[in-house]
């Protein structure tokens, strides 16, 4: 079977899986770590292959759909998930969940998860330190680093 529809159908599979979830809060850790191992995954099989290549195109976009996804299911928290994204998909995806925010004004604080850089290859928080500098420039927010979790940033919307 091609790797692109074996790769929807896994994605399918775990969508639903997601969604059969009981709503207890066991079985929602079980499920986000068994969705996080998927993620861990796929994106192993990125960093194979060459960025400027369709596959790459299509695998890291089913990559942001998942996280996307995953993030649907807390978004009433304001915490966001950045973990396999890559930074570009990051950036961008910040600037609407901000965006989005400030539409809605429904926090003025938000959470974002990059990862402290432990699993980058070159040892940096590349997600983080992109989205200190990018979301600096945006209008109507401020951002930090979490005081207590150097793999978070804390962004308020004024």
């Amino acid at each position: 079977m091609p790797r692109g529809k074996r790769s929807k159908q896994r994605d399918q599979q775990n969508l639903q899986n997601l969604k059969s979830v009981s709503g207890s809060r066991s079985g929602q850790t079980t499920e986000k770590e068994r969705f996080h191992q998927e993620l861990s995954s796929l994106h192993e099989e990125l960093k194979l292959l060459n960025s400027r290549s369709s596959e790459y195109e299509n695998l890291e976009l089913q990559i942001f759909k998942k996280v996307k996804f995953l993030n649907g299911r807390t978004r009433g928290s304001g915490e966001y998930d950045f973990h396999f994204l890559t930074v570009q998909r990051a950036v961008s995806y910040s600037k609407d969940i901000i965006a989005q925010v400030k539409r809605e004004r429904k926090f003025k604080e938000l959470s974002f998860i990059t990862g402290a850089g432990n699993n980058s290859a070159n040892g940096l928080a590349n997600i983080k330190n992109a989205l200190l500098e990018e979301l600096r420039s945006v209008p109507g927010c401020s951002v930090s680093e979490n005081k207590n979790n150097s793999g978070k940033l804390v962004v308020k919307i004024v």
